[in-house]
This record gives C-alpha cells, structure tokens and sequence, in this order.
C-alpha cells in the first residue's frame, strides 16, 4: 500500500505517523536478522523477488465506482513468496528495493510521499515476518506454511491500512474514523467523502 505522487506536506500528525513506522519497522526488522527461510526448498532468487515486486506494482487496475476510487494491485503474492523463499531481513530488503527504483530521481519532489511509502513497506512486510516467525511451525506441512505467511500477511496490510487513513484523513481534514470498506484486492476510500482529485492524496495496494 502507497502514497501516490501529488500529496500534500505533512503536518506534524503525518510526519509523527512515518516516524513511528520508521522506528517500529526497523526494530522488527533488526529482529528478524539472521532469520532462515521457512521454506528453503523454493530457490527463489532475491533478484527475482524485486522484480516480481516490481511487476505487482506496475500491474494496476484503476476502478471507478459511483464517488469511490478503487486500485488493485496484487502485491501482496510477492510479499508471500519471498517470506516463504528468502530470509525474512532480505524480505523486507526486497521490498524497499522494489519501491525505491522506481522514484529515483523523483526523492526532491516529494519527499513526505516517498518517506510515508518507504517507512510503510517496511514495516508491513517486517510486521507480516515477526507475526509469522512467532508462530510454532515447526514441522508444519507446506500448506499450513502458506495459509500462515497469507493470514501474517493480509494482517499486517490491515495495519497498513489504518496508518494510510490516519495520513490521508489528517492531510485531507477528514475524520480519520469514518468508515471504511477494504479488502484483499485492494483499498477504498471513506464512503462519505468524494472521490479525490489528482493533487490530493491517494493510497493504492
């Protein structure tokens, strides 16, 4: 999930919301060092995960409905196979990689989006490997180890989901507790506002 270009500066709400995902993120990164992957048996190679990342993200469908903007992207498929295939610190590497090329040379002209996006990828895909290396999988056969990296996976994208409200709520002056509707395929916004224009903010999985 990410802040798409146009957005607003940030209040100090906002810039409180990256720091504290800045800080929880690499903590649970720093955590998951020296980590093995679940699934050592995949071979699937850490390029290979930044450009399936890469494609999730440039493969987006951009639906309208009614005063509702809604975007499907499905990167999450990538987050799963590289927490199953790769050791969870160079997940989250990964993932960084794969959100940072494509804004070079673009850092100077939005920084708070870039540092909201970055400082969120990190701490979804740091948050799924904790919630998952928490579990006691040993043993467990392939397809627990699947259903458990997905349910890590969908769990720490809700908790994406409640920090990008909270940014596009303090940036827009809306309520951050209106009520949302959100699923796998993709994040919407509140129902009771308009649809955003293309300066505002926008969020996108």
């Amino acid at each position: 999930m990410t802040v798409s270009d146009g957005a607003p500066r940030g209040s100090r709400a906002v810039a409180l919301v990256i720091v504290s995902l800045a800080c929880a993120g690499g903590a649970l990164w720093a955590n998951l060092a020296g980590r093995p992957p679940l699934v050592p048996g995949l071979g699937l190679p850490f390029l290979a995960v930044v450009a399936a990342y890469g494609l999730s993200e440039a493969l987006v469908l951009h639906v309208q409905f009614r005063r509702e903007h809604h975007t499907i992207i499905l990167s999450e498929a990538p987050v799963v196979l590289a927490l199953l295939a790769l050791p969870p610190g160079l997940a989250v590497l990964a993932r960084l990689l794969a959100g940072l090329l494509p804004a070079v040379g673009r850092v100077g002209r939005h920084p708070v989006k870039l540092s909201f996006n970055m400082s969120l990828l990190m701490f979804e895909v740091a948050l799924a490997g904790s919630l998952l290396h928490a579990l006691p999988l040993g043993g467990a056969p392939r397809s627990v180890l699947w259903g458990a990296t997905a349910g890590s996976v969908l769990l720490a994208v809700g908790v994406g989901y409640l920090a990008t409200s909270a940014v596009i709520g303090r940036a827009s002056g809306s309520p951050v507790a209106r009520p949302m509707t959100a699923g796998p395929a993709g994040a919407r916004w509140p129902r009771s506002s308009p649809a955003p224009s293309p300066s505002g903010w926008r969020w996108r999985r």
